[in-house]
């Protein structure tokens, strides 16, 4: 499997994958680990629950920043995560992808705006 591949548009997490090349049975599921860096130094795995992802059709999935805010994630702002994709069929899972090559920063939006600051002109 190729990297998995990211982007952030406003709220969200958008994570794409490819299909194995070449499979002894067909896919039954994928998995998306989420890796992260703990207080200890020591890397973080979990699952990430991606809706309806025993559709095998779909190589995509859209996450909330919400969710990765929240156990079992607790990835705050400016925390780096990276991630990959595994495929499941009868035999078990495969070799998880390569991770993905831009590693995503969760950022977050202000909730309000603070009042702007306008330079006063010399006349």
């Amino acid at each position: 499997m190729d990297p998995v591949t990211t982007s952030i548009d406003r709220c969200r997490l958008n994570i794409e994958w490819t299909a194995p090349s070449k499979c002894d049975s067909p896919v039954t599921r994928y998995q998306i680990d989420v890796v992260t860096a703990g207080a200890d130094g020591r890397e973080n795995f979990h699952s990430l629950s991606c809706g309806k992802i025993d559709d095998v059709s779909i190589t995509s999935c859209s996450v909330n920043m919400k969710i990765l805010k929240n156990p079992p994630y607790n990835i705050q702002p400016g925390q780096m995560i990276i991630l990959r994709a595994r495929a499941y069929n009868k035999n078990g899972p495969s070799t998880p992808s390569n991770y993905n090559t831009d590693a995503v920063v969760l950022k977050s939006v202000p909730t309000t705006l603070g009042r702007p600051f306008i330079p006063a002109h010399k006349l």
